[in-house]
């Protein structure tokens, strides 16, 4: 490395270390979102792990057993062999680090090609990595710029073998139907803006390596599909917004500061965004208004997806229409934000410059101060307060419970099911995007006289959606819970927040320091 590279390369090295500071030495290890995180996605990747080693145990985690292991996600990507790795915190600090480094890579790449400016690109680069919400997804945000900088480079005729096999492993390690098929219908248009028309090695060279990979990172949908597995995608049910609304959701999301419906995929870039639009307004450069019409295009398509009238006619159609979610195109929001943002830097001169560079900083900033590791640094700016990792998981807790009720399946009642299963106890509840129809069907039966109590929002979610198999009892003065069809269901155990009073249950632990109480299913014939 150059001498004059030195304080460059360290100033990138501390940026990195400030952000993943609070994780490494909080109290407790640090905070991280649950919601839709650490309920969900994260104990299904750490199921894949535990699937390497054993996959009958991995089978027996989910749902009971329920659920096949075709049907757990990523459980052919490379990236999931981080999950080997035995600490939980561990294997979700590096598959983080990884996967946003992936990220930085790819925008880096991408905007020295733009711009040629190394300032741009790295404060590109950053505020991209940076902005990624979940990095459980893999590659699936993260390598959108790297895609676009390789097919180009096809297109450029400055093609090498490792990009095949680079676009390739992108793909696998992305998932279809959450930004790469929504990345390859856009991809001819947004390649076009940027560097004009494409020649017929971009489609082989480029295109073709990207959609291979997503194929075989999604094996076990296509799978499905082909012996007509029945999911509880088939009960979806979607109950859309009327116009006044969906003018409402439109501005919002445009001009969302704290909160968007994307938040699990990036952070919203409103600084960015406005910086965009007046420099469109003072350059009338047609490389941006190309790219801020698909911006606007893809959020007008959410809110069309999302309008009752379009609703109604995917409830009626049924299939795939109402399986897939069509609304997806804003997995691609952030990178075409960041990208634009480049875009009207070199087009822009003097203040103006000045003023999108100041735009630039000012978004990175806050992206970075309302990153959830940053609650006990910076509560104010933190937008969804959430426990630290420890606090959440428990484990001393668990270990005491997983002595008691062994390979034996357990119930939570109070508390996130997919604790246990992360703690390596079979439970009959949980968080899953895909499990079996019947199922869903026959775990209502537990919990049909606690629905009501629940409220009809919660009903109404659980038998139109479901992907959320809770016995949804957080209030000790009002559960109505089938214990013996429970135990129908292969439960054998209850975990409960507090305690509860039924005949068929009796009380064989109170664990410590938390006080979850466990019983064992008794009497039911």
């Amino acid at each position: 490395m150059r001498k004059k590279s030195w304080p460059l390369a360290l100033s990138i090295a501390a940026v990195w270390i400030l952000f993943y500071l609070p994780l490494l030495f909080g109290p407790k290890y640090g905070h991280i979102t649950v919601f839709e995180n650490l309920d969900g996605e994260f104990i299904c990747n750490r199921i894949v792990g535990v699937f390497y080693r054993d996959p009958a145990t991995a089978k027996h985690l989910m749902l009971g057993g329920r659920i096949p292991l075709f049907l757990l996600q990523r459980i052919d990507w490379p990236l999931s062999l981080i999950n080997l790795i035995h600490s939980h915190y561990v294997a979700f600090i590096l598959s983080d680090l990884i996967v946003r480094l992936i990220g930085f890579a790819g925008m880096l790449w991408l905007a020295r090609f733009i711009s040629r400016s190394e300032v741009v690109s790295l404060l590109a680069a950053f505020l991209f990595a940076f902005s990624i919400s979940f990095t459980v997804f893999g590659l699936s945000v993260a390598a959108i710029p790297a895609v676009i900088y390789l097919t180009q480079r096809a297109a450029d005729g400055a093609h090498r073998p490792w990009h095949v096999l680079l676009l390739f492993l992108l793909g696998w390690n992305s998932a279809l139907v959450l930004s790469g098929l929504f990345l390859l219908i856009t991809l001819p248009y947004i390649r076009y803006v940027l560097f004009g028309r494409a020649n017929h090695r971009t489609l082989i060279r480029g295109y073709l390596p990207y959609a291979t990979g997503l194929i075989v990172g999604s094996a076990g949908l296509f799978y499905a599909t082909l012996i007509h597995f029945r999911l509880q995608r088939l009960d979806w049910h979607f109950s859309g917004l009327g116009w006044k609304e969906s003018i409402v959701s439109f501005f919002a999301n445009q001009f969302a500061w704290s909160f968007w419906d994307f938040y699990h995929v990036t952070s919203p870039l409103l600084l960015v965004y406005i910086a965009i639009i007046a420099t469109l307004l003072v350059t009338r450069a047609r490389r941006i208004a190309a790219l801020l019409s698909l911006i606007v295009a893809i959020e007008a398509f959410y809110v069309l997806v999302h309008s009752q009238r379009v609703s109604d006619l995917r409830n009626a159609a049924g299939g795939i229409l109402l399986e897939i979610q069509f609304d997806r195109f804003y997995f691609l929001l952030s990178s075409l934000l960041v990208i634009t943002w480049i875009i009207c830097v070199i087009s822009a001169k003097g203040v103006l410059r000045k003023t999108l560079l100041v735009a630039g900083v000012l978004q990175l900033a806050v992206v970075f101060v309302r990153a959830p590791q940053m609650e006990a640094i910076t509560p104010k700016f933190v937008l969804f307060p959430s426990p630290a990792f420890a606090d959440h998981f428990l484990e001393r807790d668990y270990a005491q419970i997983r002595a008691v009720v062994g390979n034996d399946s357990v119930m939570s009642v109070g508390l996130d099911p997919m604790v246990a299963v992360a703690n390596g106890i079979s439970s009959i509840d949980g968080y899953y995007v895909a499990y079996p129809l019947a199922y869903k069907h026959s775990f209502r039966k537990i919990i049909e006289r606690q629905l009501p109590l629940a409220g009809p929002a919660v009903a109404d979610s659980y038998d139109h959606w479901g992907n959320r198999v809770y016995t949804f009892a957080y209030d000790p003065s009002r559960i109505a819970l089938d214990y013996c069809a429970a135990q129908h269901e292969n439960a054998r155990y209850v975990l409960s927040r507090f305690p509860l009073n039924d005949k068929h249950l009796k009380i064989v632990l109170t664990t410590t320091p938390t006080s979850i109480v466990v019983y064992r299913l008794e009497a039911c014939y």
